[in-house]
């Protein structure tokens, strides 16, 4: 399985990068919509891991539905993570996650490695 991050900085990006990596993902990252577009486009990922507000003009949601119209990439999946409540979030996951691709949205103060593997956990059960 091949992760996209896209998070606004480099101190946050790496440690995602190193986790995941160590355990065995392809991985690559981005700061900003352009770059994760761009990104995108050449690594192929099965799964973005997307903060919701990227740097540049570009928010995660418009790559996502940008990348998912192209060729090759109908599969994709996309873990949202965003600046809300909880209560925000779960009506969020009741819109979003029952039919778009996208895998979960967490809110950023209950972001961890743990909700992530959760949300990948349930992809490959959905290839199997």
């Amino acid at each position: 399985m091949k992760i996209l991050f896209g998070f606004k900085d480099v101190l946050s990006l790496d440690p995602w990068l190193d986790y995941f990596e160590s355990l065995g993902y392809e991985v690559d990252g981005a700061m900003s919509g352009e770059d994760v577009l761009g990104t995108a486009l050449k690594f192929k990922p099965t799964v973005l891991v997307l903060e919701y507000q990227l740097s540049g003009e570009v928010d995660s949601l418009a790559v996502f539905y940008s990348l998912i119209a192209k060729p090759g990439f109908c599969k994709l999946s996309l873990i949202l993570i965003v600046n809300l409540s909880e209560s925000e979030t779960k009506k969020l996951n009741n819109k979003f996650v029952q039919s778009s691709g996208i895998l979960a949205v967490i809110p950023s103060g209950k972001l961890n490695f743990e909700t992530v593997e959760e949300g990948l956990k349930t992809l490959k059960e959905r290839l199997e």
